[in-house]
């Protein structure tokens, strides 16, 4: 997990719909948590038809073993019994009906409960095949923006035009999908009209017209300045560009834009060097994805 000193903040969780408590008796070494869960914006989920009556909860190792298990009906409570810390763990929590269907589930990140911040763990469980939206919100929203997860947990927003509030477009707007509401964001004196997170989750490359940095969040939003690599010319060709992750390697597309042509691709390596790519010819507007075996696709457009 990404140790997160700049966005993370106070980590204040929001107001939860709990419908449920397990007390998790932690080791001599450890503390009580308590797993809370919460049904987001979509708080009848157990209550729509048909109704869940049966609701599990287990604690599952990295290996996904079940390390401990409780049950009980909707507004129930139970025990999930001592957990060690040090131990890192995963919470899941399933939702059947009477007839032992599959109804509601959620999953949390994986966590040593001696590290967390809180007393509660929010665990975010949902209707299956229904859409759902989990808790609280983002600060603000940056409309046209850019979006990149940080570290599996946190939730970035930056970019384009902000809505709401007093933030610029540099700002950036985090949620965490741990605590499952809003953390605590930073400002940056260019929005970037593109990002792309490194491999390890603690770092991005964020790109507008003018240049390209990166951001290393688990050092206190420390940045580095970089330059275009041989082929691309400068940044503007590819930014605003989507991010394509595929095997070892992101890439940023300038032809899927839909204000300026491109047939450059600026591609990202996990050990962080820049080079580039350029297409056939120039699009705008197009389609791109990672075709396994094949490599990146770019097609469509005008």
């Amino acid at each position: 997990m990404m140790h997160h000193t700049h966005h993370r903040g106070a980590g204040r969780l929001p107001l939860l719909v709990a419908l449920l408590l397990a007390a998790v008796g932690c080791g001599q070494d450890g503390r009580d948590i308590n797993i809370e869960i919460t049904l987001g914006h979509e708080s009848d989920a157990f209550q729509q038809q048909p109704a869940v009556t049966k609701v599990v909860v287990e604690a599952r190792l990295v290996d996904n073993a079940v390390f401990a298990r409780a049950e009980t009906t909707p507004g129930g409570s139970f025990e999930l019994g001592q957990l060690d810390s040090g131990v890192p763990l995963h919470f899941e929590v399933t939702g059947y009906g009477d007839d032992g269907a599959l109804l509601v589930r959620g999953r949390s990140l994986t966590v040593d409960v001696a590290q967390l911040q809180g007393d509660v763990l929010p665990l975010f469980a949902q209707r299956i095949d229904r859409w759902a939206r989990p808790p609280g919100s983002i600060d603000h929203a940056h409309v046209g923006g850019v979006t990149a997860a940080l570290g599996e947990r946190f939730l970035g927003h930056t970019g384009g035009d902000v809505v709401g509030g007093d933030a610029s477009a540099g700002s950036m707007a985090f949620y965490d999908m741990l605590a499952w509401g809003p953390a605590q964001g930073g400002t940056h004196t260019k929005a970037p009209a593109s990002v792309v997170v490194a491999a390890a989750g603690d770092m991005a490359l964020f790109i507008n017209s003018e240049e390209a940095y990166w951001i290393d969040f688990a050092h206190g939003d420390r940045s580095v300045t970089v330059d275009a690599p041989d082929g691309l010319g400068d940044f503007a060709s590819v930014a605003g560009g989507a991010s394509i992750r595929g095997d070892g390697v992101s890439y940023v597309v300038g032809a899927t834009r839909t204000n300026t042509a491109s047939d450059k691709v600026l591609l990202v390596a996990d050990d962080l060097t820049l080079s580039s790519a350029t297409l056939t010819a120039p699009r705008l507007g197009a389609a791109a994805a990672w075709v396994k075996g094949s490599g990146l696709a770019v097609a469509g457009g005008s």
